[in-house]
Formats: C-alpha cells, sequence, structure tokens
C-alpha cells in the first residue's frame, strides 16, 4: 500500500502557495478551522480554497478544550465548515485534536474521567449528525481523533476503534499502538513530523502520512 503525502496547516503558516504546495508532491491537507467555542482560524477559508483550486483533497480539524461546552465547540467547528460548502463538500473526514493544550498543560486531567469522556462524546455525536445528514456512511460518517495514542488511551479510557486514528507520533518509527484501541485496525493517518519542509510554504508544517484507502 502506497502512503501519501498530506500536511496540516493552521494561521501559523501564514500565506501558502497552494500550486506550489501541489507541485512539491502533496497530495492532501487538513485546515484548522477552530479552537474551543469562539475561536475561529482566520486562514480557514483561503487555505481550503486555495488548496481545493490546486487539485489537493482537504479536510479540516478542530482542537478540543476542556473547559468549552463541547456543543459550543461542534457549532463553532461547524460554522466554519459551512462558510466553504459544509462538511459534505471535503473530500477528507473532519477530525478533532483531543492532546494536552500547550497552553493550558493538565487541563484534561482536571476532570474526571467520566466528565471527559461524556465531553468528548457530546462534540462527536455533532459532528456525526451532521457527517450523516450528508449521506455519510460506516466509518466516513464519524469524526476522526487525532492524538497521540498512549496518552489518549491513558487519558480516555473506552473504545474508539470505530473511529479512525491520525495518531501523532514524530519521528521515523511508526506509531505504538499496542494497549490502545486501535490496536488492530491500525493508524489511518500518521503525523510523522512537526518541522518539516514544503515548497509554497515559509515555515515549517507538519508531515504525515496518510494510509487508509477510504480517504
Amino acid at each position: 500500500m502506497i502512503d501519501r503525502l498530506v500536511i496540516d496547516v493552521s494561521h501559523h503558516q501564514g500565506d501558502i502557495d497552494w500550486r506550489k504546495v501541489a507541485a512539491a508532491g502533496v497530495n492532501g491537507v487538513i485546515v484548522k478551522a477552530s479552537d474551543g467555542a469562539t475561536w475561529k482560524d482566520p486562514k480557514f477559508v483561503r487555505n481550503v480554497v486555495g488548496a481545493t483550486t490546486a487539485g489537493l483533497k482537504v479536510g479540516s480539524y478542530h482542537f478540543l478544550r476542556p473547559g468549552s461546552k463541547p456543543v459550543d465547540q461542534a457549532r463553532n467547528f461547524l460554522a466554519q465548515m459551512h462558510l466553504v460548502g459544509g462538511v459534505g463538500a471535503f473530500s477528507l473526514l473532519p477530525w478533532v485534536d483531543v492532546e494536552d493544550p500547550d497552553d493550558d498543560r493538565g487541563s484534561w486531567g482536571t476532570l474526571a474521567k467520566e466528565d471527559r469522556q461524556q465531553r468528548l462524546g457530546a462534540f462527536l455525536q455533532e459532528i456525526d449528525a451532521e457527517l450523516a445528514s450528508k449521506g455519510k456512511q460506516g466509518l466516513l460518517a464519524r469524526c476522526g481523533i487525532y492524538c497521540p495514542p498512549s496518552w489518549f488511551t491513558n487519558e480516555f479510557p473506552g473504545d474508539r476503534s470505530g473511529r479512525l486514528l491520525w495518531a501523532a507520533r514524530p519521528g521515523q518509527i511508526e506509531p505504538d499502538l499496542r494497549d490502545t484501541c486501535w490496536q488492530k485496525a491500525g493508524w489511518a493517518i500518521w503525523q510523522y513530523s512537526w518541522k518539516g519542509k514544503v515548497d509554497g510554504i515559509s515555515t515549517d508544517v507538519d508531515l504525515n502520512k496518510l494510509r487508509n484507502p477510504l480517504l
């Protein structure tokens, strides 16, 4: 199976020349849409339109915050996607970024594990409902999860194997999914570098391998 190169970007990458990105051999991009209940990435629409016009596969992601209501966060994410045609207009899945925030370390740990599960579940339910309303089925009707797999397993116990995994594991060694709910299914996307260089982007950019043929 041939892994395809996918990058993920946000406003931190500044103005991007998407034609150069496509010419550099990039197959797809996952664009940051939103963060928490109110923050919207100011480069989202421009990035989605530019990448789509350049012929790339495009997806979007939301950074989930423990301190904001999950339904409000889902609505923030959906509102951003609606600006560019809604969830059905994307060629890659929507994803939720679940990790220990750099600007609020340990904040997930202040909540009981049951509360963490409930918040994540409530967010996912909203996005899944929107996907289903657009006729998506199976794994493609379920919002994917971006996470460091071992950390996620410790912080969010339970079986999420029915969702595709975007594994955060920089380095040359594939993510170790032993003792995680994705042990059998494996990863759909592997984020293997935070320091990538791609023509058309002036900053470092995250590099990912996309393996799942459904995407």
